[in-house]
């Protein structure tokens, strides 16, 4: 690069978890560069000239749009603004680096990162890559002055909740569903962070974090070094459970051992249908689970995939209706939409279930699957039995 940028503002919009994973990352890495950074939260009803204003008060400064695909509209859109502001603007992120090939909204002039995140990044910024430390950005990387103001989005939406890892999962054990592969913040390599740096956000965040939410999906030894770090320091730890293979009172045992109050199950299998590659589990999976959280006196959530390869209609009522006798204390249901990269993705652009290449994508518009055994007015049934089992769990709780 031929000339240098002191300050680097990045761009977040306030639905989904980027403020705990691609945001807080980059932030770290350009701290970690000796630049100043700030965070600009941006939505739908933004008003340009402000968000312009906003963006010329430090001259010279550029721009990063961490790149979501959900949102990859209004993402094009706001890189336009950026640029009639007179300021650079380089899409990138993890997500940006699996999905490289889906750009179908954004335009072609729009500057992009090659390589890994952190390389094309120093890159683009014209600065060597700095010294990192383990977790391959540092201690900085999880949360430095800059981004203590940005909401942290829970799984259930809950006040007071703080995401933290304790590793750094593989892009191979992503989530399927991109919803939720979204709170798992990928590496090229599963990398396990050293306790200070993971531990960095709850130090930061002091007497205000109520609940801390693991979002590990494997339940590695360290993850369990950590929960019992954290709890002489807050009330409530959560953790995600991938149930095959496991002996569930003696898994459910050491959790509560270590501190855990609560644990998190995938649903994002249907019985009956081949499950995708990286998913997690069917209801009828968990009834052992259930039983054994019930005695230990765990609470229990459950993020509720509809519209999964091989479901029906029946299939999904029948899911529903297991998930209800568990009486769920917290649940999220989200569509199923397959994380590009994935083996799932693969599979599901084998068997042509995905959308025709040349719709857009609509944000308020959920979109099915192309599957003959679901059918658009089967899905929006599941869908609404699944939405309707929500209401009864936030009406109960």
């Amino acid at each position: 690069m031929d000339d240098f940028t002191a300050h680097v503002h990045i761009v977040t919009v306030p639905d989904g978890c980027e403020a705990a994973s691609e945001a807080l990352l980059l932030a770290g890495l350009v701290e970690q560069a000796g630049l100043g950074v700030s965070i600009q939260r941006a939505e739908y009803c933004t008003d340009d000239e402000t968000f312009m204003a906003a963006l010329r008060q430090v001259p010279g400064a550029r721009v990063v749009l961490p790149y979501r695909r959900e949102v990859r509209e209004f993402l094009a859109h706001t890189a336009g603004v950026v640029r009639k502001a007179g300021l650079r603007v380089l899409m990138t992120g993890d997500g940006f680096l699996r999905e490289g090939a889906d750009r179908a909204a954004l335009p072609e002039d729009l500057e992009t990162s090659a390589g890994t995140t952190p390389l094309g990044l120093a890159e683009w910024l014209g600065l060597p890559l700095p010294a990192v430390e383990r977790c391959g950005f540092g201690f900085a990387a999880f949360g430095g002055a800059a981004v203590l103001g940005i909401p942290q989005v829970s799984f259930f939406q809950e006040p007071g909740t703080l995401p933290l890892m304790a590793r750094r999962g593989a892009r191979s054990a992503l989530a399927p569903t991109a919803q939720l592969a979204l709170f798992d913040a990928p590496l090229p390599e599963a990398c396990t962070l050293d306790e200070d740096v993971c531990l960095a956000p709850l130090l930061r965040m002091g007497s205000g974090v109520r609940h801390v939410e693991w979002r590990d999906r494997d339940l590695s030894p360290e993850l369990l070094q950590r929960v019992s770090a954290c709890r002489e320091r807050v009330k409530e730890q959560s953790v995600r459970v991938m149930p095959d293979g496991k002996d569930s009172a003696e898994t459910l045992e050491s959790l509560v051992e270590a501190g855990v109050t609560r644990v998190v199950f995938e649903v994002d299998r249907v019985t009956g249908a081949d499950p995708l590659p990286g998913s997690a589990a069917a209801a009828e999976d968990l009834e052992d689970w259930v039983v054994e959280a019930r005695r230990l006196q765990l609470d229990t959530g459950y993020l509720l995939v509809v519209g999964v390869p091989g479901e029906t209609r029946r299939r999904g009522a029948l899911r529903v209706e297991s998930i209800r006798r568990f009486l769920p204390q917290h649940l999220r249901c989200v569509p199923f939409e397959p994380t590009g990269g994935t083996a799932a993705w693969s599979v599901c652009e084998e068997r042509g279930f995905w959308p025709p290449a040349g719709e857009a994508w609509i944000r308020e518009v959920i979109r099915p699957l192309v599957q003959a055994s679901l059918p658009p007015e089967d899905f929006l049934a599941n869908w609404s039995g699944a939405l309707d089992l929500l209401a009864e769990v936030e009406f109960r709780g």
